[in-house]
């Protein structure tokens, strides 16, 4: 997962060759020879140490068409927690399975089903679902088209519309599909007009931007400031407009405070709007109010409060 996304942007310029290269000698001597591309996104020294991703990593890049957001979330079981933090905010999701061990993830034991399930409860609605590692199986299209339709089958069944389904062919370490083709054994029987993974990726559909509705906007995470009564948070606009000094309230606790900066796309910005993934500098005199889970709104038109509610819960077995 990690290897295809650190690739993708790799291939796109967004890390440069010397960086690449630090990261291979660096992974070559830790005996991780193939951990490389998956570095550009696992920074964390226990990440490479254990080869999995432990937290949600954000980057950006562009496409021909869009501005993505990319949230690597977690996919070790252990850490679904994080895997559940990052899937909140995101409009769309990339599924990837392994080819050459496609039935250990399947199965009750793996984690394939739970996070596409997770996923499903979580509001996303449209799904790539790469098959990765196909230069493992070489590019056997009898083993991908039973892998699509075992997966199709599930997602389906949990309710999943199949128009929202894409499925592609792919392999995250060599780069093969990713953003051009030239294996000739994928060419046999997938032809150029199926697209790359960026391709599919570029052809998402931008979900519905409630801009006209009061702001609203949930806290995934809280950074340290060395600047006294300010601090820095980061999440996604779920609706509304926001700009540089805007008083907003946090719940709970009804305190308000002061909007000092805003980053969005990485890069300041004077304003953001529903669907943004922000960090957000507040002037606020108590810090410490604010925590993972907390809501951001709108003073005018706060967020109303309950007692009770109704929820629809998933158990998994």
């Amino acid at each position: 997962k990690s290897t295809t996304m650190g690739h993708i942007l790799f291939k796109l310029g967004y890390v440069d060759k010397r960086t690449m290269s630090k990261f291979e000698n660096e992974s070559n001597r830790m005996g991780k020879s193939s951990f490389h591309f998956a570095w550009v996104l696992d920074e964390q020294e226990e990440e490479r140490e254990r080869g999995v991703t432990m937290d949600v990593c954000v980057r950006y890049f562009e496409t021909e068409h869009r501005r993505i957001t990319l949230l690597d979330a977690p996919g070790h079981r252990d850490f679904i927690p994080n895997m559940i933090s990052g899937t909140t905010q995101a409009d769309v999701a990339i599924l990837l399975i392994n080819a050459s061990e496609f039935e250990a993830g399947f199965s009750a034991e793996g984690q394939t089903k739970e996070h596409a399930l997770l996923a499903k409860s979580l509001g996303i609605m449209e799904l790539i679902v790469a098959v990765n590692k196909m230069d493992s199986i070489e590019w056997d299209q009898s083993r991908y088209d039973y892998i699509v339709e075992t997966i199709k089958t599930f997602l389906v069944h949990a309710k999943f519309n199949e128009k929202n389904i894409r499925f592609i062919p792919i392999s995250g370490f060599t780069g093969e599909n990713l953003i051009d083709r030239q294996e000739s054994k994928l060419l046999k029987w997938y032809d150029s007009k199926q697209p790359t993974l960026i391709e599919c990726i570029d052809s998402f559909s931008v979900g519905e931007r409630l801009l006209n509705k009061p702001f609203r906007m949930n806290i995934s995470d809280v950074y340290k400031s060395s600047s006294k009564g300010y601090v820095a948070v980061g999440g996604k606009i779920e609706a509304g407009l926001l700009g540089n000094g805007d008083k907003i309230l946090i719940s709970p606790g009804n305190d308000i405070c002061t909007i000092k900066s805003i980053r969005r796309n990485n890069l300041e910005s004077e304003w953001a709007v529903g669907g943004d993934n922000v960090d957000l500098s507040l002037v606020v005199e108590n810090p410490s109010i604010l925590r993972v889970g907390c809501i951001l709104s709108d003073p005018e038109k706060p967020i109303p409060l309950s007692k009770r509610f109704i929820a629809q819960i998933v158990t998994f077995t």
